[in-house]
């Protein structure tokens, strides 16, 4: 037997790209309120096949005057919650401050905004590669402030760990 696996924390975010939860949201409320009146199988979007939800986003919905100014529907909920392993060991400085900057539990920082995630935008994504994001003040990557206030030290341990696969955080 060989020894024991290190068990690290792990943290996670619900995102919500491009407001696709209230999208989501509208085609249900769709469905259950017009499921009689478009001869829909069910009143549940779930338990829709594949040809009536088409149908939904194809001809009905954007065909119903009054449900269609109310926006964009999403069919399908996308994953929402992104996971991350932690490595308290090599930086336990950055854990820290990501741990905080999830919960929002330690308020505002010196730049007058909370010390939170919470409504801050993905501001770089380069597919296949990165999506960077974490930018508390500006939600551009042009500034940013650490629980700790500015400048954040990087933990030189973590400085020295191998980024080698998807889902990795740096």
């Amino acid at each position: 037997a060989g020894a024991p696996a290190t068990v690290r924390p792990r943290a996670w975010l619900d995102i919500d790209i491009n407001d696709t939860r209230a999208a989501y949201q509208r085609a249900v409320d769709f469905v259950e309120a017009k499921n009689l009146a478009y001869s829909l199988t069910s009143n549940r979007l779930e338990e829709l096949g594949g040809s009536e939800k088409k149908r939904i986003k194809e001809q009905l919905y954007p065909n119903d005057y009054e449900w269609s100014q109310k926006g964009r529907l999403c069919m399908k909920m996308p994953p929402e919650r992104l996971t991350f392993e932690l490595f308290p060991d090599e930086s336990p400085l950055a854990v820290q401050n990501f741990l905080s900057l999830v919960t929002g539990h330690k308020g505002v920082g010196a730049g007058g905004r909370p010390l939170h995630y919470k409504g801050c935008h993905f501001h770089r994504v380069v597919p296949g590669f990165i999506i960077q994001g974490g930018d508390i003040l500006m939600n551009n990557g042009s500034g940013g402030e650490s629980v700790f206030g500015k400048p954040f030290k990087d933990d030189k341990a973590g400085l020295k760990v191998k980024i080698e696969g998807r889902g990795q955080l740096a």
